[in-house]
This record gives structure tokens, sequence and C-alpha cells, in this order.
């Protein structure tokens, strides 16, 4: 045993030079000699791993496991082959395996956090990361990839402490380098990023992911032409389907403010037949929003609507609450963030309470019926526990809510479950923004939209009318018939007369005029804004993207007698537009 154990470490020490297959030929010369050495067949699946054997190096670690299930450093191995052969599941199973026998490993607890986050399990995947850090405060890759993570979770003050954590460890990380601009830049901290992104561009001036960042940058302090000239050379650069994605959205966007419009419209074309690649190869169906609202506006009739408003509340709720909804890319996002600078309401961003609600709902099926059709089902006791969530959901998003402020859950979708909204807050009220239907699907169309059954709809100009359609066929039936007060606002209306618009708003939710809206923009700054409109809020109103369609009108034809109705029933027609 101690000659094996000698040309173990003799191999291993081949191993750690970079001899690798001399360290190889050793490890296979122990196991032909002690074929019971589970080591050695573990350090075999390593070189293997290393010399991308994938499928080779699983059977080589199972050996090992056969031999020896309890040393952690093989589950953790095996942990990494299933993931590099696509079996996410089988890889958590190891690493938790691997924890179970040695709950301090570090080395387990990120490739944990990894393998959740690529299963998109967001929330596990944090805590696994803290974990790492609890047993090695200086993970550079942990304290990286948390920073990553939650930035992508729209907490951007705490991602950017993080990722500056990670910067003084490593004062030239390219990826922490890249990851603190990228926050900076949602942060509105523009100066700050573009210095980064210099020190970044002097080591490496073509990085495809820095130059990306770099036209980001470029685009918003107006240097229009020096952006599309970067993304066009970093799209001649690469063919990484994610980059060119990104790359495209980012060109038709500068191309679009340089009105050069038909090359916008291609750079999107390009950027969203990316998309339909991807969403279809995760099997991300649109057809299943289409048939939900379908569905809804069956669903939600006019006496089941009527007969739930009659209903008086079933509770006494403490704070008042709207629903602010509407069609993406309405303006919604500029109008929260002129609500939230009013001292009496505060806005959910778009972390809506009454989706966590709607998503619990689904899942609990009350009555064993699936949605909406439980909602028929829920007596007294179970509208009060539902209510109760959505309380404790809003409290968790916004803090606490004792001090008497409005609440405005803002999530323009929310508009397809008005129906539910009727049945678990028939006292609520309901803003619903509008926008030129024109102006809003071009718009949908031109946005890297996260990809979800309601958002693939949006890849291409025909798939965005049709979802518009149904949608507001679907508002037409509940304002016909919900029992709630509501009210419509234009977002053309909000930037020819901001204030003018905002008084009408306020009043319809019984509060007082204050002067603080006028000034959303300070305020808006030092927010986290979760959606595109994140580049825009802070800016000055500008009008240049109300009639943006009549420069896309050749490519809008095919979908504007489905848009028409719509165009009309809004008062878009009459203006001549």
């Amino acid at each position: 045993m101690t000659d094996t154990a000698d040309a173990i470490a003799a191999a291993r020490a081949l191993h750690q030079t970079g001899a690798v297959d001399r360290a190889e030929g050793a490890y296979r010369a122990i196991v032909e000699a002690e074929p019971g050495c589970a080591e050695a067949w573990h350090l075999l699946g390593v070189v293997a791993v290393q010399k991308g054997d994938a499928a080779g190096a699983e059977g080589h670690i199972v050996r090992a496991l056969g031999l020896d299930g309890e040393v952690p450093r093989y589950h953790n191995t095996l942990a990494t082959v299933c993931a590099h052969l696509g079996r996410p599941e089988e890889a958590e199973r190891c690493l938790r395996q691997a924890l179970a026998l040695d709950p301090g490993f570090v080395d387990a607890w990120y490739n944990l956090g990894n393998v959740l986050r690529d299963l998109k399990r967001s929330g596990e995947a944090e805590a696994a990361y803290r974990r790492t850090l609890d047993e090695d405060p200086d993970h550079l890759d942990a304290l990286n990839n948390l920073g990553l993570l939650i930035m992508a979770r729209h907490r951007l003050k705490e991602a950017e402490a993080i990722l500056r954590r990670a910067r003084d460890l490593d004062p030239a990380h390219t990826g922490v380098l890249w990851n603190l601009a990228s926050c900076l830049e949602k942060r509105n901290r523009l100066d700050e990023a573009h210095g980064i992104v210099e020190e970044l561009l002097k080591s490496a001036p073509d990085d495809v992911a820095t130059n990306l960042i770099a036209a980001r940058l470029e685009r918003r302090q107006g240097d229009l032409e020096s952006a599309a000239g970067r993304l066009q050379t970093v799209l001649t650069k690469t063919t990484d389907d994610g980059v060119r994605l990104d790359a495209n959205f980012d060109l038709g966007l500068v191309l679009d403010r340089l009105e050069r419009s038909a090359e916008a419209f291609q750079a999107f074309a390009r950027a969203n037949d990316c998309k339909s690649v991807k969403t279809e190869a995760a099997g991300i169906d649109g057809a299943i929003y289409l048939d939900q609202i379908s569905h809804a506006r069956q669903w939600f009739g006019a006496e089941r609507l009527a007969a739930w408003g009659a209903a008086p509340p079933a509770d006494e709720a403490t704070t008042p609450v709207i629903f602010f909804v509407g069609f993406p890319r309405s303006g919604t996002t500029l109008m929260e963030q002129i609500l939230a600078a009013h001292p009496a309401l505060v806005t959910t961003g778009e972390n809506s309470p009454l989706e966590s609600v709607r998503v619990m709902m689904r899942k609990e099926r009350p009555g064993g019926e699936g949605y909406p059709e439980c909602l028929e089902m829920l007596n007294p006791a179970d509208i009060r526990h539902w209510r109760q969530e959505f309380w404790t959901n809003a409290q968790t998003t916004v803090g606490t809510l004792a001090d008497g402020r409005v609440l405005v859950d803002k999530l323009p979708l929310n508009l397809v479950h008005l129906g539910m909204v009727n049945r678990l807050f028939p006292e609520a009220k309901v803003v619903v923004a509008l926008r030129d239907p024109r102006d809003v699907c071009l718009s949908c169309f031109f946005q890297n939209f996260r990809p979800t059954i309601a958002m693939v709809n949006f890849q291409s100009v025909e798939g965005a009318a049709t979802l518009y359609a149904q949608v507001m066929d679907l508002w037409f039936h509940y304002r016909s018939h919900i029992t709630m007060a509501w009210t419509e606002y234009r977002y053309e209306d909000l930037i020819a007369d901001m204030e003018g618009t905002a008084r009408r708003i306020l009043e319809f939710m019984d509060l007082e005029w204050n002067d603080d809206v006028l000034n959303y923009r300070e305020a808006a700054r030092l927010r986290t804004i979760s959606t595109p409109s994140y580049r825009d809020v802070g800016e000055r109103l500008y009008g240049r993207a109300a009639g943006r369609w009549r420069r896309y009108e050749d490519r809008m034809a095919p979908v504007l007698p489905l848009l028409g109705p719509y165009v009309e029933a809004f008062g878009y027609a009459r203006e001549g537009s």
C-alpha cells in the first residue's frame, strides 16, 4: 500500500507539472497493478475530463465510487462530468452527496451554485454561492458569479458592492471588470463605466464583450456613428450566437436613432431570428400564452365578474392598492417612475405581488382545480388567505407598508389577470397604459426581452400584433364588466403634458398633487429599473418614439389591418396618425 501511495504521489506530481499524458500512463499502471485503487481510478477520470472525454471520465469515476463511495471529491468530480454531458439534475444529486459527506466542501458549494444557476433556480443558486463565501470569503469566482446573478435579478446596488469586492481581490480580472462596467451602465453611472471599459480596451482592444458594452455606452452618450461602427466590427469578428444576438439588438437601436430604418429593421430581424432558434430549442411556445388569453376571455364572463364584484372584501385592507397594467412598451416604466416620486405612493417595479400569488395558486390548485377555475372554488377564508399572501409578497418587495402609502402593483401583462384581481380585490383600482398600437408592436419587436411564453410572441411583428389584438380584446371585455374602478391614459398625452396627465391619474387614485412628481428624473436615476426603459427614464421627456412606426410603414403593412380597430378605438385614427 505504501508503494501504491508513493506511485500516486509521483504520478500526481507529473500531473501538476502539466505532463498530462505521462501522468495518465502512470495512473493506468497503478490500476493495472492494483485494480482496487479508487484514487487512481478517480485521477484517470480527472485526466479524461481535462482531455475533453467526459463520457470516458464517467466510467473511471463511477469505478472509483464503487470502490469507495465516502470520498466527497469523487462525487464532486462526477458532478462535473454530468454537467459536461448535459445532465444537470444528476450533477446536483452528486454535489449534494458530496456536501452530505463534507458540509464545508468549498468546491462542491461553488459547483452547486453553477448547476442551480444553469437550472434557472436563481434563489437556490444565490444561497449556494453565499455558502461558498461563508467557507471562503475570498473566493473570486463565487463573488463574480454571485454579482452577475444578483444583477440579473435586478438588485443592482447589491451586485455593484459584490463586484467591487471581487475587483479589490483581483483588479485586473477581465470578467469581474466587464460585469462591474455592465452593472454601472444599468445604474446609469456612465462615466465610471466608461473608465473601466477604456482600461479593458487598452489590454484587449478586440474583446467582443468589452466592445459590446463600449458601444452601449457610446449610444447612450450620443456617439451613434462610433457605436454603429463598433457593433458592425463585433459582428464580423464573432460567430458566437449569443454575442451576435446582443450585438444585432444593440445595432438596431443605434441605427434606429440614426434613422437608417431599413438597416435597423434588418438588424432586429437578425437578432430575433437568433432568439427564435434558442427559444424553439428550449421548448418555449408562444401559442400557449395565446391559448391562456382566449381561455380567460371565455371563462371570466360578465355574470361571474359581476357576482364577484358585488361581494364585500374578505378582510379590512390596511393599504390601498392600484393595479397598473397595459401592453408591454406602452410607457408603463416612465409613468411608474413619475408615480414613485410621490411620497404617498410606493411601486413594485415589475416584482408583482399579484404574479407571485398567481404562481402559488397554480401550484396549490385550490379545490383541485386549475387556474383560473380554482377562483370559483374560493370561500371567504380562502380569499383572506390569498389576500394575505399578496400583502406578504408586497412587503418582501417594497418593505413595510405600515406608513399608509398606496401600493402600485405594476406589471403590464397583469392586464390578462384582471379577472383574478376582481375576485381577490374588488375594492382595488386599475390604471391602464395605452400607446399607439403600431408603435407598441414595433417597439416590442425591437426589444431583447427575456424569453417567456408571452415574450416569444415578439420575435416577429406579426406575432406582436396577434398578441396585442388578443390582449386588447380581453381588455375591452374587462372594462365593460369588471366592477373595479378603472381609468386609461395615453403615453403620447403623458409626453405632451406630463403634469396634466399625472394630475389626472393621481386624482383618480384620490391623492393630492405633490411637486416631487415633477422631479422624478433625479429619483429615477437612483432606482433599479428592471425593464429595457432603464436607459431612457432618467432623460428629459422626448417625443421621438411617438409615430416611429411611420418610418417602418412598409414593414408594418401586413399587420396594419389587424391593428386598425385598436388605432381607431384609442383615438389615434382621429388624429390623422
